[in-house]
């Protein structure tokens, strides 16, 4: 007899209800959590709707407005510890959990069983740690809360026999609130035409428009705010690459992610192109195909097996929701683990369906489930802090300059300088035309005093990264401090249209151009850093010197 829904429930609570206590801030975390005016109760709620996920800092591509309140009610609700919000992420994962076991036993009700194994693999897959316990990393549960919501809703309408306009609206919504929590919650356009392809061919077809107008008001949304549906990467790891690299490229990452979610054992938070290509057997172009072919098995095997069943329609989904991997299009992170928690949830009837073949199979299903909690409870340890988290990927990946970077940042937080120092100069010892170490020695050696080595450092850091809005802040900053204030206004103009959220590049400009003695432009500036961060130190005192 299958277990009820919620056993399920409390499995995934016990594998990861420890990174409550064990974990902390990770990478982006501070950014977004003590940064970022909208988490942090300076600007309205509505506010989230307008602006970049990451605009506080630079403009990234990304409309996550879901995202970025779900941060601000658990920081309203817990403060500004980490446990809160850990504690928030352990219970989201569990609401993804409890909502995809509601959807699937409605499915598989004319079934003999539902397919409780393979969710209750979902729950507990050590590999989810880089969703459940990375704070940043929930906007993926974020997106599968709002699209499985959305599919809730589906399947009773569908039961009830609602008429084709209301399932068109209950798509169009679940479809674009799934993808303001992130963009691959598009995926649910999806789901819904294939929930209700098991009711009738009418409702598929309702549920297809209505996803279809979903997508299409997410993209209008989402290009009014960023200024265009598609905006410009600001960073592509596979930028200069030729695109059979790319594919090849793109076929390790697919190989790389099924290992992870088969052997979840030992694997990188984080993995680059140079890493696999290295760590991939030779000739790499032939493994790199036979993970194509395993993709294409995937996305197309399971619907020419069982075109009309739940494990059909799980694997053509789940090899969809790979296409991150796919390096198709511009993506800032060739693979990382939380790149399969959607397959991975989309694959549990798929799962479920092959568990069914293994000989004793209940005895052999609690024997696999319990290595895989006590695996997930020793995987929240790689996200304790920012310095264990780096420390696992330089472990994988020792020439990962940008890991060497943040394990700089996470030392000098320790008060180690002289070990944030080293770990930046051998960042560009890796990397000399890295722009962030440049920025960071910088901005040291300028509170240090040391004006001519921080000027040098600054000038490197803007000439290898003549897009990043921190480095011309900085090196502004500095020319404040020599008294070169036309430079120091032209530099925080450039910061601010670079990355128009930066509140700190506009007061910056305010305060350059109130320097210069040209009152008006200063306060236009310094109004509009109060707009966007009104508790932002110095601007109201510089404004009122300019009014």
């Amino acid at each position: 007899m299958a277990p009820r829904p919620v056993w399920i429930v409390l499995l995934a609570l016990l594998a990861w209800t420890p990174s409550v206590w064990r974990c902390g801030f990770l990478m982006d975390d501070r950014e977004l959590l003590l940064e970022n005016p909208v988490v942090a109760g300076s600007l309205p709620w509505s506010a989230a709707f307008g602006r970049d996920y990451f605009g506080h800092v630079q403009d990234a591509g990304k409309w996550r407005p879901l995202a970025t309140l779900s941060l601000r009610l658990g920081r309203e609700l817990g403060g500004e510890a980490a446990s809160g919000q850990h504690l928030a992420n352990v219970l989201l994962h569990a609401l993804v959990v409890a909502l995809a076991a509601f959807v699937l036993r409605r499915v598989a009700a004319r079934e003999a069983r539902w397919p409780w194994f393979g969710l209750a693999l979902f729950a507990v897959h050590p590999a989810l740690a880089d969703a459940v316990a990375w704070i940043s990393g929930r906007t993926v549960m974020v997106a599968a809360a709002a699209g499985l919501a959305g599919a809730a809703v589906l399947v009773r309408a569908l039961e009830r026999g609602w008429r084709a306009p209301a399932l068109a609206t209950v798509s169009l919504a679940g479809v674009l609130l799934a993808a303001m929590g992130r963009e691959d919650g598009a995926l649910f356009a999806l789901v819904y035409p294939a929930l209700a392809l098991a009711s009738s061919r009418r409702a598929a077809r309702a549920c297809a428009l209505g996803a279809a107008l979903g997508l299409g008001a997410w993209l209008v949304a989402r290009g009014h705010v960023l200024d265009g549906a598609f905006p410009a990467a600001t960073h592509d790891a596979l930028a200069r690459a030729s695109p059979l690299r790319r594919a090849g490229v793109g076929g390790l990452a697919l190989l790389e992610a099924l290992r992870v979610a088969v052997l979840p054992f030992d694997h990188s938070p984080l993995v680059r192109a140079e890493a696999l290509l290295a760590r991939a057997p030779r000739p790499w172009p032939l493994a790199a195909a036979l993970g194509w072919l395993a993709w294409a098995s995937l996305a197309a095997g399971g619907p020419l097996a069982a075109p009309r069943r739940p494990a059909g329609w799980s694997a053509l989904l789940a090899a969809v929701a790979l296409a991150p991997a796919l390096q198709l299009v511009p993506n800032s992170t060739v693979f990382a683990p939380r790149y399969i928690y959607l397959p991975l949830l989309f694959g549990a009837p798929l799962l479920d369906a092959l568990g069914q073949r293994l000989p004793a199979r209940r005895p052999l299903a609690l024997a696999t489930l319990c290595a895989l909690v006590a695996l997930a409870w020793a995987r929240t340890g790689v996200y304790a802090e920012r310095g264990a988290y780096r420390g696992e990927i330089l472990r994988h990946d020792p020439a990962h300059a940008p890991s060497w970077n943040e394990l700089g940042l996470w030392r000098e937080d320790a008060g180690d300088e002289a070990g944030a120092l080293a770990a930046w100069r051998h960042a560009l010892a890796l990397d000399p035309g890295y722009s962030r170490p440049w920025s960071n020695l910088g901005r040291v050696q300028l509170a240090r005093g040391e004006l001519e080595e921080a000027e040098r450092s600054l000038r490197n850091a803007l000439c290898n990264g003549p897009r990043n809005a921190l480095a011309h802040s900085n090196l502004a900053g500095l020319c404040l401090r020599l008294g070169a204030d036309e430079e120091a206004a032209r530099l925080y103009a450039r910061a601010a249209e670079l990355a128009p959220g930066f509140a700190a590049a506009w007061r910056g400009l305010g305060n350059a151009r109130l320097r210069l003695g040209d009152s008006r432009g200063a306060a236009t500036a310094l109004r509009r850093a109060l707009e966007l961060d009104p508790d932002i130190p110095h601007a109201r005192e510089l404004l009122e010197r300019a009014e």
